[in-house]
Protein backbone atom coordinates (compact mmCIF):
# COMPACT_ATOMS: atom_id res chain seq x y z
CA UNK A 1 0.00 0.00 0.00
CA UNK A 2 2.65 3.00 0.91
CA UNK A 3 4.38 2.24 -2.70
CA UNK A 4 0.78 2.48 -3.92
CA UNK A 5 0.78 5.68 -2.32
CA UNK A 6 4.04 6.67 -2.97
CA UNK A 7 3.57 5.99 -7.15
CA UNK A 8 0.50 7.90 -6.98
CA UNK A 9 2.34 11.22 -5.10
CA UNK A 10 4.88 10.91 -7.28
CA UNK A 11 2.58 10.49 -10.48
CA UNK A 12 0.17 13.20 -9.52
CA UNK A 13 3.41 15.69 -8.98
CA UNK A 14 5.04 14.95 -11.81
CA UNK A 15 1.39 15.48 -13.84
CA UNK A 16 0.94 18.69 -11.94
CA UNK A 17 4.44 20.02 -12.52
CA UNK A 18 3.96 19.14 -16.69
CA UNK A 19 0.61 20.61 -16.36
CA UNK A 20 1.90 23.87 -14.90
CA UNK A 21 4.84 24.04 -16.97
CA UNK A 22 2.59 23.56 -20.47
CA UNK A 23 0.59 26.40 -19.29
CA UNK A 24 3.47 28.75 -18.48
CA UNK A 25 5.47 27.65 -21.73
CA UNK A 26 2.54 27.81 -24.25
CA UNK A 27 2.79 30.90 -25.66
CA UNK A 28 -0.10 33.38 -26.07
CA UNK A 29 -0.93 35.23 -29.57
CA UNK A 30 0.05 38.78 -28.80
CA UNK A 31 -1.72 40.10 -32.15
CA UNK A 32 -5.53 41.96 -31.66
CA UNK A 33 -6.40 42.93 -34.92
CA UNK A 34 -9.64 44.85 -36.29
CA UNK A 35 -9.50 45.34 -40.05
CA UNK A 36 -12.02 46.35 -42.78
CA UNK A 37 -12.27 44.94 -46.60
CA UNK A 38 -13.41 47.44 -49.21
CA UNK A 39 -16.08 45.90 -51.34
CA UNK A 40 -15.00 45.72 -54.46
CA UNK A 41 -16.61 48.10 -57.36
CA UNK A 42 -18.07 47.02 -60.72
CA UNK A 43 -15.65 45.13 -62.86
CA UNK A 44 -12.76 45.63 -60.25
CA UNK A 45 -9.99 42.82 -59.75
CA UNK A 46 -8.42 44.22 -56.79
CA UNK A 47 -9.82 45.19 -52.89
CA UNK A 48 -7.99 46.76 -50.08
CA UNK A 49 -7.64 45.91 -46.01
CA UNK A 50 -7.13 48.71 -43.33
CA UNK A 51 -7.55 49.06 -40.03
CA UNK A 52 -5.34 48.45 -36.52
CA UNK A 53 -2.81 45.21 -35.52
CA UNK A 54 -2.02 45.78 -32.10
CA UNK A 55 1.08 44.30 -30.90
CA UNK A 56 -0.03 43.07 -26.98
CA UNK A 57 3.43 41.69 -26.61
CA UNK A 58 6.92 42.92 -25.27
CA UNK A 59 8.46 42.07 -28.12
CA UNK A 60 8.85 43.32 -32.06
CA UNK A 61 6.33 41.74 -34.01
CA UNK A 62 6.81 41.06 -37.75
CA UNK A 63 4.07 40.76 -40.21
CA UNK A 64 5.38 38.91 -42.95
CA UNK A 65 2.23 38.12 -44.99
CA UNK A 66 -1.38 37.79 -45.58
CA UNK A 67 -3.61 35.22 -46.82
CA UNK A 68 -7.01 35.25 -48.06
CA UNK A 69 -8.65 32.85 -50.50
CA UNK A 70 -11.07 36.19 -52.19
CA UNK A 71 -8.16 36.80 -54.43
CA UNK A 72 -5.19 35.44 -56.47
CA UNK A 73 -2.57 36.99 -54.22
CA UNK A 74 -2.88 39.05 -51.10
CA UNK A 75 0.16 41.65 -50.34
CA UNK A 76 1.81 43.59 -47.99
CA UNK A 77 1.61 46.87 -49.44
CA UNK A 78 2.66 50.81 -48.46
CA UNK A 79 1.88 53.78 -50.34
CA UNK A 80 4.48 56.26 -51.16
CA UNK A 81 3.59 59.74 -52.71
CA UNK A 82 5.42 60.68 -55.73
CA UNK A 83 6.56 64.43 -56.47
CA UNK A 84 3.81 64.83 -58.81
CA UNK A 85 1.45 64.71 -55.42
CA UNK A 86 0.12 60.62 -57.22
CA UNK A 87 0.78 57.64 -55.11
CA UNK A 88 2.21 55.09 -55.85
CA UNK A 89 1.45 51.14 -54.23
CA UNK A 90 4.81 49.13 -53.61
CA UNK A 91 4.93 45.45 -52.25
CA UNK A 92 6.84 44.86 -48.93
CA UNK A 93 8.24 42.07 -47.69
CA UNK A 94 7.11 42.79 -43.98
CA UNK A 95 6.08 44.96 -41.92
CA UNK A 96 7.33 45.44 -37.89
CA UNK A 97 5.18 46.51 -34.87
CA UNK A 98 6.81 47.35 -31.91
CA UNK A 99 6.24 46.23 -28.28
CA UNK A 100 2.93 47.22 -27.03
CA UNK A 101 2.12 49.03 -29.91
CA UNK A 102 0.72 49.02 -33.21
CA UNK A 103 0.08 49.77 -36.99
CA UNK A 104 -2.40 51.22 -38.77
CA UNK A 105 -3.22 49.89 -42.19
CA UNK A 106 -4.98 53.11 -43.85
CA UNK A 107 -5.53 54.79 -47.45
CA UNK A 108 -2.32 56.17 -48.49
CA UNK A 109 -0.19 54.41 -46.08
CA UNK A 110 0.61 50.47 -45.07
CA UNK A 111 -2.31 48.53 -46.34
CA UNK A 112 -2.95 44.61 -47.41
CA UNK A 113 -3.99 44.54 -51.39
CA UNK A 114 -6.07 41.53 -52.72
CA UNK A 115 -5.01 41.69 -56.27
CA UNK A 116 -7.29 39.50 -58.69
CA UNK A 117 -10.20 38.85 -57.18
CA UNK A 118 -12.16 35.56 -57.70
CA UNK A 119 -15.83 37.40 -57.21
CA UNK A 120 -17.01 40.51 -56.30
CA UNK A 121 -17.00 42.11 -52.49
CA UNK A 122 -20.28 43.28 -51.26
CA UNK A 123 -20.67 45.15 -48.20
CA UNK A 124 -22.66 43.67 -45.15
CA UNK A 125 -20.77 40.30 -46.24
CA UNK A 126 -17.62 38.87 -44.16
CA UNK A 127 -14.32 36.93 -45.36
CA UNK A 128 -11.79 35.32 -43.82
CA UNK A 129 -8.36 37.03 -43.17
CA UNK A 130 -4.93 34.96 -41.98
CA UNK A 131 -1.77 37.06 -40.79
CA UNK A 132 1.28 35.40 -40.72
CA UNK A 133 3.96 37.19 -38.37
CA UNK A 134 7.27 35.52 -36.99
CA UNK A 135 5.63 33.06 -34.72
CA UNK A 136 2.23 33.26 -35.42
CA UNK A 137 -0.64 32.74 -37.75
CA UNK A 138 -4.15 35.08 -36.23
CA UNK A 139 -6.80 34.31 -39.18
CA UNK A 140 -9.82 36.68 -38.57
CA UNK A 141 -13.69 37.00 -40.04
CA UNK A 142 -13.35 40.65 -41.21
CA UNK A 143 -16.60 42.82 -42.19
CA UNK A 144 -16.65 43.87 -46.17
CA UNK A 145 -17.60 47.16 -45.92
CA UNK A 146 -18.43 50.29 -48.54
CA UNK A 147 -15.76 53.02 -49.31
CA UNK A 148 -17.85 55.35 -47.85
CA UNK A 149 -17.80 54.07 -44.70
CA UNK A 150 -14.58 53.29 -44.08
CA UNK A 151 -13.12 56.61 -43.29
CA UNK A 152 -15.76 56.41 -40.09
CA UNK A 153 -14.74 52.80 -39.06
CA UNK A 154 -11.18 53.80 -39.19
CA UNK A 155 -11.67 56.82 -37.20
CA UNK A 156 -13.37 54.62 -34.90
CA UNK A 157 -10.52 53.01 -34.14
CA UNK A 158 -8.44 56.05 -33.36
CA UNK A 159 -7.26 56.69 -37.04
CA UNK A 160 -7.80 60.26 -37.79
CA UNK A 161 -4.90 61.73 -40.21
CA UNK A 162 -7.61 60.68 -43.71
CA UNK A 163 -7.14 63.43 -45.40
CA UNK A 164 -7.57 63.32 -48.87
CA UNK A 165 -7.22 59.59 -48.54
CA UNK A 166 -10.53 59.72 -51.53
CA UNK A 167 -8.63 61.87 -54.07
CA UNK A 168 -5.46 60.42 -54.46
CA UNK A 169 -4.80 58.59 -57.84
CA UNK A 170 -2.59 55.49 -57.44
CA UNK A 171 -0.53 53.43 -59.82
CA UNK A 172 1.02 49.84 -58.94
CA UNK A 173 4.14 48.82 -58.81
CA UNK A 174 5.59 45.48 -58.12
Amino acid sequence: MKKFALSFLIGFFLIHSFAQSATKTAPKNPIKATLYVVESIADSKVSASFGVVENLSDEIITLNAAFSDISNATELHQSIKKADGTSQMQKVDSLQIPPKSSLQLKPNSFHIMFIGLRTPLKAGESTQLTLSTDKFNTTLQVPIITRKDLDKHLQNLGITDLADSHSQEHSHHH
